[in-house]
């Protein structure tokens, strides 16, 4: 799939008939979806007034460019961020007085994978890592399964969000961000609106909006697509499949991984989202042990809506019946799994829009920066802690020292053990050979001395060299992983401060191709 990703980015001729048209195409006067219904702009207005956002009215005639993300703990890992950020700037560029752009994140809160987004890890101020984990209980109303949009909040998110300011680097910033973000906390129903509103607040200065795909006026807008997606249940699957076989021919392997019977949508049951199949003339749940006939699963959604949600397949045709939607910002692995959506589009009579790539970005500091250049170290990408260590070890000085000392030894003894046999040779008086053993014994003592204490030094160099070491990997590849996709913004925001975003709108482009660099 990254080589899919690679591929694309290049706009080599073998993906472009995967996608309706490749991303420079956003650029130049192409053919635009009508705009943003009067009813979808007023549920993004309401909900942007529930937010506690201060921003006018979506502008009329409005399109959008479309970004989104599992509703992470702390707003999710960095990459979210420069998601979000490659969406505002891309909407600024191609927006006009007379076709306004505006920059939407779409919180997944219909989302359950919830070990995905229960934790966020921290840079701390000793330089080594923190991950904090909330694990609500069945006692909270928890259940395995259910969707981001109904995890209850509780009283250990609030100790989590002390310990995330004691652990991280503090400014006078600090108690106020601690602040809001405990006040959000109080004003949310859920972890998917408590990430919504931390969203809110790190670009309160864009024009961004947000949006929940759990509104009412959303849910009857999706049922349309549901609706169809029952009546003939396995077709978008089969379309799927036929894709993915296209996609592996290619040598691209197959993002999107379905079964012949799996529908592509969830099903609310109890509280559990629950994956459908349709066999034998009904749809089945097996987590919830449930079965339903077409009629049934009809009825249902006319009367509940609001407990059907398209899986990865299906949501972006939600996204684009809802929105008039110029392109949608994306990871690698979502430009891998949209190459399999066209035929979906066609099917819901959907126009696709371009899969934009998101940014890519790498927060360092000037410290940092001058331990990397020292060391040779290349942190754009994950690397290797021991291999970076043993290569520094032996550009060091007090290295070679120990190594030239136990060189220059060796010859020494020999010279000493040549300089000495007359004095030890047999028949030599008694006298003599005892001051010669004694010349010999203080040599090797004094030797040895000098030796141990090139040899400490060696050892403090090393364990000097391997905590600087530890403290750039723990910054540049976490868990040896890329840094965007493991480090919470958190870990610098409470003592950046808010303009750290405006800052950072200020450096990184979204047009620019490979890992942009931000210095703190």
């Amino acid at each position: 799939m990254n080589s899919l990703y690679h591929a694309y980015i290049s706009g080599e001729d073998r993906v472009a008939d995967l996608y309706e048209a490749l991303p420079a195409s956003l650029f130049r006067d192409r053919h635009s979806p009508a705009p943003l219904p009067p009813a979808m702009a007023e549920q993004v207005n309401r909900y942007q007034q529930q937010l506690g956002v201060e921003k006018t009215d979506l502008p009329p005639q409005c399109r959008v460019i479309i970004t989104g993300q599992q509703a992470g703990l702390f707003g999710g890992s960095l990459y979210t961020v420069y998601k979000t950020i490659t969406a505002i700037q891309l909407a600024e560029r191609v927006s006009r007085p007379d076709a306004p752009v505006i920059p939407l994140f779409w919180t997944a809160s219909d989302d359950h994978d919830f070990e995905e987004i229960n934790h966020a890890t921290l840079v701390t101020r000793r330089h080594d890592l923190l991950t904090l984990r909330y694990t609500p209980s069945p006692a909270d109303g928890y259940v395995k399964g259910m969707p981001a949009g109904e995890i209850p909040l509780t009283g250990q998110l609030n100790k989590l969000i002390d310990q995330a300011a004691a652990v991280t680097p503090s400014s006078e910033c600090t108690e106020e961000i601690r602040d809001f973000l405990i006040r959000a906390l109080g004003e949310s129903a859920s972890v998917a609106e408590w990430f919504s509103r931390i969203q809110a607040r790190l670009f309160a200065r864009t024009a961004l909006r947000l949006f929940d795909p759990r509104l009412p006026a959303a849910r009857r807008t999706a049922a349309a697509i549901l609706e169809q997606e029952i009546e003939a249940p396995l077709e978008s699957t089969a379309l799927l499949m036929r894709q993915g076989d296209i996609l592996e021919s290619r040598g691209f392997g197959r993002p999107i991984r379905r079964t012949e019977t799996m529908c592509n949508f969830f099903l609310e049951i109890e509280k559990i989202r629950c994956t459908m199949f349709y066999e034998n003339g009904r749809f089945h749940a097996p987590e919830a042990e449930r079965s339903f006939s077409k009629p049934e699963m009809k009825a249902l959604l006319a009367a509940r809506p609001e407990l059907f949600s398209g899986n990865v397949a299906l949501r972006p045709i939600i996204q684009q019946a809802l929105f008039p939607v110029l392109a949608y910002v994306a990871g690698p692995g979502e430009i891998a799994y949209w190459a399999q959506l066209k035929p979906l589009f066609n099917l819901f009579d959907q126009p696709m829009p371009i899969v934009y790539p998101r940014m890519k970005g790498l927060i360092t500091t000037l410290k940092n920066n001058k331990l990397r250049k020292r060391f040779s170290a290349d942190t754009t990408q994950p690397f290797d802690l021991n291999q970076v260590l043993t290569r520094a070890l032996e550009q060091e000085h007090a290295n070679r020292y120990h190594n030239a000392f136990q060189k220059g030894r060796i010859s020494l003894d020999d010279a000493f053990a040549h300089f000495l046999a007359p004095f030890l040779a047999p028949g030599t008086p008694a006298a003599v050979q005892q001051l010669a053993q004694r010349f010999q014994k203080n040599q090797q003592f004094y030797f040895d001395r000098f030796g141990k204490a090139l040899l400490f030094s060696d050892q403090e160099k090393r364990k000097t060299v391997e905590n600087q070491l530890t403290r750039l990997h723990c910054f540049f590849s976490p868990n040896g992983k890329e840094q965007e996709r493991v480090l919470s913004l958190f870990s610098f925001l409470f003592e950046q401060g808010w303009s750290l975003i405006d800052r950072m709108l200020d450096v990184f482009s979204p047009d620019k191709t490979g890992v942009q660099e931000f210095e703190l």
